[in-house]
């Protein structure tokens, strides 16, 4: 039974047959559990016919409501029997009972059945039929019996049945499908009719539902289903494609031989059971390990909510290990995963082949939309076609769709054929233009075309904005995972990123606690009315043109403007013809015998890729420096000419082409357009690319510049202005570390923007090694596009050439530096055609988190010229730095190609570079050019670098030069390596209104060489010295000097030496004031360890600077780092202190801080990209502290994320866990966070989550504290779950109520920043761990660990933390300790500062003297001093202790006390010097102790005194002790007369 109400249908319940249940004249009753579907309407009752006596005749069925108690009858009174009635054995029957008036009539309809005429139309398989009206469906009907003929579904006959069942209302579609079964299963159906038999005698009550499609595994789409419209209606407004993805698991014997079938459960109704029958990636589907790829249309149902999956249990293995379902709709934008990971198996776990599975992540992606496009073939002889016949549709702006392939049934392009297509396509707003083609295969591919006629639904109207709904993540305990709530609002809710097809924004996710896997769905939604379909949108195409090499003008490929009615072109532009000449280079090898198209693109699109060629002829001859004519015909204006991208279809593997330019005249203008190129085409030439994008270039500039008549003269004199036209893209590979990942296949990509596409861009030369794409290795590779616009996907695949063409891809990355981006397109799968899923090709999606974004890059050429002297070649790595008036760019390698580096730098060599690197300004103000001195020929003698920069457009440009005339050389000169130049000189050069180029010297205010003496100073320690190799960088405010070797000291020949002073000559461009310095070593030599006092550095001006240091550098002592950052005696400038938060707004883990950090790099430098969101509200402190699994497989690199979700929709937003220099969450480890974002009240739940796709990146959990230390709450999470794409159920996000969270309550806590100042005296810095304790009127913290990091506590230094402390306000006091413990014992401390951030107040503890252990001076108090006032006052205390006057009562031990009052405590007093016995603590005496200088503790309120149980006679008993505070002449009484012992 299935019962429907006024809100949905019900599950098919099945009754159990039982013993004489059913039997003539018998009541059964069964309890059963349903869904609440509010009032009934109906009840559909129906048997499976089996059994030798299955003929039924139900007279009534009552449904007694448990809850409420309400009766419903249900009066049948018919046969369920195939020989009787309308031999149906379903029946649906009316309700009656509480609430309901008037009962729907039941309604017989008639239904004809129409088989096509095609050759084998006929089946012998069950058809089953499903009618569909505005209140409700009919339920699958199967259709046992024809009042036409025995032998049914017969070629060219009609068959005729009747189904009886409650008024549908109006018929809206009709569900046809076959079972397959019996050989000659395939069916061609022309169309079904319905009719209600009460209204036969009139005309317009018969629906017809044309279908003219197979049905049948071996034709068409091999889909044994069709959903149908009544006739006249688009499938616009009703079906849409379904994607379905099933991977089957990698355990053993995981596959199935059995049929499987999926059924789709949405918002607005549901698909039908659909067996999935014709994988398109195996033949042999659901193997192991493998991916099964499936489409069928069928209706929108809206968001998915359910997928019921299973098998028939056929075959010899039947078992299946299904992993997980994959659901794209295309229309949506959506892609849904169905995690599983369990067995469909009658002899596994609990015996199910069949279950429902939940939505566990939602990947979204812009949507498209559908189109309809009917194509009409001419009604004339030889009209039709054979051949493979695509089309592309335009918008105004220029947009497209992809290409469409339309694939074509039998018959479909017939002469006087109307064929009809739908196919999904990116939105392009009103249709423009359309081109058609095809691929000239077939016996018979001529094609003569009347007209095309396309349709798409009309933009949505733009609605009023609502407020954002609350998200319904689905927690823990807030929800079961069997609530309709729960299922419905996790299918809204959950959001992942994208692997493959995914999504370029990263949303959050949510999941449901336990396992999803067979959770019963007890709600479904009856099929709603859909909402009024937006009028569809048509298009007229009127053609009439062959498209055929022997007809007309010879043209296979066309383009169309939409007519009106009257064949009248609707838009103003006409067609063009543009006549192309293509000349090829007169160079040896440049002839070549190819196939070549051009696609020219324009202001308004594009030709399409047109063949250059001869009507009839098959490829083209170009010949070396010939001139070669073409036309391209039939294309629609593309306006303004902005790129020609030129293809190459080599006949053999070795063609090769060098094209010289192609000049493009347009008609009837005659506006001549020149594209220069000279360069090679072919797999086999140097840069391995078949199709280069050309650009516009002015013939007045390239007649100014360009004075040689080389082959590559254009190339080489204008690289700068063409680089500038195009946008380069660095793409780095990472082949994946499995067994066999690598390739011998030929690799390409294609960059997908959002204006535009790239071609095929060939991955033939690494920069980064000669055998590429090689298992665990990265590839660098740089292409060149135009006019792409920010990157929105990267498509990759390979030729499948090759032994070894399987390929693992890990991932990919893009620099696009003149867009100011780097992109992240991860893969982690095979492009293998026995592997994975089959697919070669993968197209992917960016995530957001591995996005960067920085200033745009510009393009420098930089000319370098060798001198012409003997030995004055290299072959080193040449670097440079350019620096502007503000900013510097990234040193940058010349040429990082070691093979290219050969024929690089030579004797008199002239060498010409373009890089692309930040731009500095209007002015580049000095150069930095050196080299890494590694090869065994690297001493370089430069004559002079010249730098030119365009000035906005390629017409004008400066250039920049910088004489040098000297060695870089370690054997020569002064032995630098490294040089700065200055300008020397400065021209503007422009192209003037006549062509001609003009020249203008620039008078530039630079800046000055200068000589710095580096004087390095070494300690008096035992073992200072070092062997090392000591690098040094200089800071000033006019830049830097970039790191040097201090290499040749002019005072000792044994440098860097205990006590030893070293002097340096460094060459540099005045640095202005200098700030600070970066010094290290590179641990090198027996004996590294470095003992650092100070370096002095010495400018022209005799001025000196000290950067004190005072510390070892060494692996082994103190903190272990062997790098420093020093600052200038005085400086007061940042200090780039990983401790200070204010540009962050948050704090990196505590734990994750490492000792080599280097100064200016970031805080975690493989995740500068993930930054924390900037808050324009108020916020508060969390401290978050996350614990990962045990296990060694349990850590992730993946980039982490925190969402903390309140009261009343407060919400912190994603919130960044950024890992302080450290590339992981290493197993086992706590990782602590704290961070600033907005008070969100009561907590409510947390959503942890990263971003890691691949399957090396999952992350298992144990728990996550979150601690509110401004509310004073701390809850405990315990998760316990895979955070991981292939483990568990497949989330990498995890949202946890706050129900299941252990808290507790403390005192609220308050932000401080404590600042610490060292005093600026020598040895003044520490490597001693401090400890600090805070008094206030209202308690005291525990002591707070002030660690050592960096240059905190160092001499002349000035250091801030911040601090979370319980509410204590007014601060009283502070203790400071020092364990003396490491290198440096000592400390001078200046002052503590704290200051409340929540008002600003600000207390001060001075102090100015010396922590030493050999003074016993390792612990101080001070008092607070807020407005100039101390706020405690130092006294002195006497303290009487009175020993009880008992037998034994004295003790030799050691006596100790705190006192506390009011201001707190007076730390531990030790009563070791009585004043008035010599043996203290005797039987009956009192022993006065003197105790001067205490801070005063205000008020006394008790008393903790103990002994250490020293001495034979330990044992005391205490009588009383006085205190008498001095200050206030106040005297404290505490009685004991107790024993201590």
């Amino acid at each position: 039974i299935q019962l429907y109400g006024e809100q949905g249908k019900s599950e098919e319940v099945p009754l159990p047959k039982l013993d004489h249940s059913f039997e003539r004249g018998c009541l059964d009753r069964f309890n059963v559990s349903m869904s609440d579907v509010g009032r009934p309407v109906k009840l559909r009752v129906w048997h499976d016919n089996s059994g030798r006596f299955s003929g039924w005749h139900l007279g009534t069925v009552t449904m007694t409501n448990l809850v409420n108690k309400e009766k419903y009858t249900f009066v049948c009174n018919k046969w369920l029997a195939t020989d009787e009635d309308f031999h149906e054995t379903c029946r649906e029957i009316p309700a009656s009972g509480p609430g309901i008036k008037t009962q729907p009539p039941v309604v017989a309809y008639k239904i004809l059945v129409y088989t096509g005429k095609k050759s084998n139309a006929g089946t012998d398989a069950n058809v089953f039929c499903t009618l569909f009206g505005a209140d409700g469906d009919s339920g699958m009907r199967k259709i046992r019996h024809s009042d036409k003929h025995i032998n049914k579904f017969e070629r060219d006959t009609v068959e005729e049945c009747v189904f009886e069942c409650v008024s549908l209302g109006k018929l809206r579609k009709v569900r046809i499908e076959h079972d397959n079964r019996n050989p000659g299963a395939g069916w061609f159906l022309d169309r079904v009719e319905v009719v209600p038999l009460d209204k036969l005698d009139e005309a317009d009550a018969t629906v017809v539902f044309p279908c003219n499609r197979w049905l049948a595994t071996d034709e068409d789409d091999g889909q044994c289903v069709r959903e149908l419209y009544p006739e006249g209606e688009s499938a616009l407004d009703h079906s849409t494609l379904y994607n379905i993805s099933v991977k089957t698991g990698s355990v053993p014997n995981a596959g199935t031989d059995a049929n499987v079938f999926v059924h789709l459960f949405g918002e607005t109704g549901d698909t039908g059971k659909i067996v999935l029958r014709n994988s398109q990636s195996a033949k042999n589907k659901f193997e192991a390990s493998r991916i099964d790829r499936f489409s069928f249309e069928s209706a929108n149902i809206g968001q998915l909510e359910k997928l019921h999956i299973g098998h028939d249990g056929s075959g010899m293995g039947s078992g299946w290990f299904l992993d997980k379902v994959d659901v794209e709709i295309p229309t949506r934008g959506e892609t849904y995963t169905f995690s599983a990971h369990r067995w469909l198996d009658e002899n596994e776990l609990d015996g199910k082949i069949e279950i429902d599975l939940f939505p566990t992540e939602v990947k979204e992606k812009p949507a498209q939309i559908p189109y309809e496009i009917c194509v009409t073939t001419a009604d004339e002889e030889n009209a039709g076609s054979t051949a493979k016949v695509s089309l592309m549709i335009y918008g105004k702006e220029g947009q497209k769709t992809g290409p469409f392939t339309l694939k074509s049934r039998e018959g479909d392009f017939d002469q006087g054929n109307t064929a009809r297509f739908k196919v999904n396509g990116s939105e392009i707003g009103e249709v423009y233009k359309i081109r058609v083609w095809h691929d000239d295969s077939g016996n018979s591919p001529s094609w003569l075309v009347d007209k095309i006629t396309i349709a798409r639904p009309a933009p949505a109207r733009k609605k009023k904005p609502k407020k954002e709904r609350k998200s319904s993540h689905a927690t823990w305990k807030d929800q079961s995972p069997d609530s309709p709530e729960a299922t419905r609002d996790l299918a809204r809710s959950i959001r992942s990123p994208s692997i493959d097809g995914g999504a370029s924004m990263y949303h959050r996710g949510s999941i449901l606690s336990g396992s999803v896997m067979g959770s019963p769905r007890k709600f479904q939604q009856l099929p709603k009315s859909p909402d009024k379909p937006h009028f569809p949108l048509f298009y007229t195409f009127r053609c009439m043109k062959w498209l055929s090499l022997d007809d007309d003008d010879g043209q296979i490929i066309r383009e169309f403007l939409p007519s009106g009615t009257d064949g009248a072109l609707l838009s103003p532009d006409s067609y063009r013809e543009y006549d192309v000449k293509v000349v090829t280079g007169a160079i040896v090898g440049a002839s070549a015998d190819v196939r070549a198209t051009i696609n020219i693109y324009g202001s308004k699109g594009d030709t399409g890729a047109r063949p250059l060629r001869r009507p009839h002829d098959s490829s083209t001859s170009f010949e070396s420096g010939h001139e070669e004519l073409f036309t391209v015909h039939a294309a629609v204006d593309v306006g303004d000419i902005s790129k020609a991208v030129v293809t190459l279809e080599p006949v053999s593997w070795k063609s090769q082409w060098f094209l010289d330019r192609v000049e493009i005249d347009i008609n009837p203008t005659h506006k001549n357009v020149l594209l220069p190129c000279q360069r090679w085409l072919g797999l086999k030439s140097e840069e391995g690319q078949t199709s280069l994008t050309l650009v516009p270039l002015s013939r007045d500039v390239m007649e100014a510049r360009v004075t040689s008549s080389e082959p590559t003269a254009i190339r080489d004199w204008l690289a700068l202005e063409l680089r500038s036209l195009v946008t380069t893209y660095t793409l780095h590979v990472f082949t994946g570390e499995v067994q066999h990942a690598g390739t011998d296949a030929n690799v390409y990509v294609v960059l997908h923007g959002g204006k535009d596409s790239s071609e095929r861009l060939w991955l033939r030369n690494s920069e980064t090694h000669k055998d590429k794409f090689e298992a665990g290795k990265c590839d660098t590779f740089t292409v060149e596009a135009k006019d792409l616009g920010l990157l929105e996907a990267l498509t990759i695949g390979h030729d499948g050439a090759g032994p070894g063409a399987g390929w693992f891809l890990e991932t990919v990355k893009v620099e696009a530096p003149a867009e100011g981006r780097s992109y992240g397109f991860p893969c982690g799968r095979w492009l293998d055609r026995s592997e994975d899923d089959g697919l070669t090709e993968r197209t992917l999606q960016p995530l957001d988190t591995q996005t960067v974004v920085f200033e745009n890059a510009v393009a420098y050429e930089i000319e370098t010229v060798t001198s012409d002297k003997s030995g004055a070649g290299t072959d080193s790595d040449i670097f440079v730095v350019l620096y502007g008036e503000d900013c510097c760019t990234d040193q940058t390698s010349l040429e990082p190609s070691k093979m290219r580096r050969k024929d690089r730098f030579n004797k008199a060599s002239h060498d010409k570079f373009i890089l692309e690197m930040a731009n500095v300004g209007d002015v580049v103000k000095k150069l930095r050019i050196g080299h890494n001195n590694l090869s065994s020929g690297s001493g370089w003698h430069l004559d002079r670098v010249v730098i030119r920069k365009l000035l906005g457009s390629p017409q004008a440009s400066m250039t920049y030069n910088f004489s040098c005339g000297r060695w870089l050389d370690k054997g020569k000169e002064d032995k630098a390596i490294v040089r700065e130049l200055v300008p020397s000189s400065a021209f503007k050069h422009w192209v003037n209104s006549a062509g001609k180029l003009e020249e203008e010297v620039v008078q530039l205010a630079g800046l000055e060489l200068k000589r710095y003496e580096v004087r390095v100073f070494t300690g008096k320690q035992s073992g200072s010295g070092t062997d090392a190799n000591v690098f040094c960088t200089i800071y000033g405010e006019n830049g830097d000097t970039g790191e040097r070797k201090l290499a040749s000291s002019s005072t000792h020949m044994d440098k860097f030496e205990k006590g030893n002073e070293d002097v340096f000559a460094m060459e540099a461009v005045d640095l202005g004031k200098l700030m600070k310095l970066r010094i290290r070593h590179d641990n090198s030599g027996f004996n590294a360890a470095w003992y650092l006092d100070k370096v002095e550095v010495k400018d022209d001006s005799e001025h000196v600077t000290t950067f004190y240091c005072e510390r070892w550098l060494d692996k082994n002592k103190g903190d272990k780092k062997i790098e420093r950052t020093l600052y200038a005696k005085g400086y007061e400038g940042d200090r780039d202190s990983a401790t200070t938060t204010k540009s962050f707004g948050s704090l990196a883990s505590f734990s994750s801080m490492r000792s080599d950090m280097k100064f200016g790099s970031d805080s975690s430098p493989r995740k500068k990209h993930i930054e924390m969101p900037v808050f324009d509200c108020p916020t508060v402190p969390y401290t978050i502290k996350v614990e990962t699994g045990p296990d060694k497989e349990h850590g992730t690199n993946a980039n982490a994320f925190i969402t903390i979700n309140g009261s009343d929709d407060k919400s912190t937003g994603r919130l960044p866990l950024i890992l302080l220099d450290k590339s992981h969450f290493k197993h086992g480890s706590i990782e602590t966070f704290s961070l600033q974002a907005p008070d969100v009240g009561e907590l409510k739940q947390i959503q942890i989550e990263h971003d890691g796709v691949m399957k090396s990146q999952g992350w298992f959990i144990k728990e996550v504290e979150v601690d509110l230390p401004h509310s004073g709450k701390n809850y405990l999470f315990r998760c316990d779950r895979w955070l991981a794409t292939d483990r568990d159920d497949g989330c990498i996000s995890r949202t946890i109520s706050v129900l299941d969270a252990h808290s507790t309550q403390y005192r609220p806590k308050k932000t401080f920043d404590l600042t610490v100042d060292t005093g600026d005296e020598p040895n003044a810095g520490t490597d001693c761990r401090i400890t600090l304790q805070i008094f206030g009127a209202n308690g005291s913290t525990a002591p707070i660990v002030l660690e050592k990091d960096e240059d905190r506590f160092e001499r002349g230094n000035s250091c801030t933390i911040p601090l979370e402390l319980d509410d204590i306000v007014p601060l009283r006091k502070v203790r400071i300790t020092l364990d003396p413990k490491g290198p440096r014992t000592t400390w001078l401390l200046e002052k503590m500062t704290l200051r409340d951030k929540s008002n600003f107040d600000l207390y001060t503890f001075n102090y100015g003297d010396w922590f030493d252990p050999k003074k016993s001076k390792m612990k101080v108090e001070l008092p607070a001093n807020f407005q100039g006032k101390d706020l405690v006052e130092r006294t002195k205390y006497t303290i009487e202790v009175r020993t009880a006057d008992e037998l034994m009562a004295g003790t030799d031990a050691n006596v100790s006390l705190i006192l506390f009052g009011e201001n707190g405590d007076s730390d531990v007093l030790h009563l070791k010097h009585s004043s008035t016995h010599m043996d203290k603590f005797e039987r009956n005496h009192t022993d006065l102790f003197e105790f001067h200088d205490l801070l005063s503790l205000g008020q006394l309120l008790k008393l903790r005194i103990w002994h250490d149980n020293f001495g034979l006679s330990a044992s005391w008993k205490l009588h009383s002790v006085e205190v008498t505070d001095h200050k206030t002449n106040k005297k404290y009484r505490f009685f004991c007369n107790k024993w201590l012992s």
